[in-house]
This record gives structure tokens, sequence and C-alpha cells, in this order.
């Protein structure tokens, strides 16, 4: 679902970062504790998003246009692993998480379905 100020078109729009940010959440959960997934997802939201660090950390705050699937399919696979701390299978989550987000990139223009 989108938000009405953009009804689902606009490609900066922060309800498509959500639903990105929902998914990444989702894909790290698995077989981790909830405090560890949410200290990963801080950490990718600080590392791709740029004008985060301005703003506390807190996750609600983070969510910035820059951090989506582009950031992440482009980002050195080493990079993501660093950012996933100390999530279970960290190492097949990270490659897991870029080839979703090319796919994503390739056949849904960088939105979640």
């Amino acid at each position: 679902q989108t938000c009405a100020a953009c009804a689902g078109n606009d490609a900066d729009c922060s309800c498509r970062n959500r639903h990105f940010v929902v998914l990444v959440a989702s894909l790290l959960s698995s077989q981790t504790r909830d405090h560890v997934t949410l200290a990963a997802v801080k950490r990718l939201l600080l590392q791709f998003s740029p004008d985060s660090y301005a703003k506390q950390a807190k996750l609600e705050d983070t969510l910035s246009t820059s951090f989506g699937p582009a950031a992440i399919a482009l980002a050195p696979l080493q990079l993501i692993e660093e950012c996933l701390g100390n999530v279970n299978y960290k190492y097949t989550k990270a490659r897991h998480l870029r080839e979703i987000s090319a796919l994503l990139l390739s056949k849904h223009g960088g939105s979640v379905p």
C-alpha cells in the first residue's frame, strides 16, 4: 500500500522506502534475535543514508530516499556484511539482500511489489 501523497507513482516517496526497510528487516530476522535485527537495520540505514547522521539514529527518522535497493545492490558485499554485525548467517543474508535488491531494480523498478 502506498501513501496518499504519491499514489504509488513517486519513486522518491518514503512509503516505497518503508516497504524496503520492512523487507530487509524480515530477511534479517530469521534465526536472529529482535534486538540484533533492529541494530543491524539501523546500521544499514546509517551507512546508506547520508542525511541520517544528523538525526540521532532513531529508526523512524532515518528513513531516507537514499536508502533503497539501488544503494544495497551497488554496495560492496563486505560493507553489507559489516553492517549486519551479529546477525546469524550474515554472509548468506548479505548476499541474498544484494540479490533481492538487484531483482527489485530489474523486475519491479526498485519498488517492493
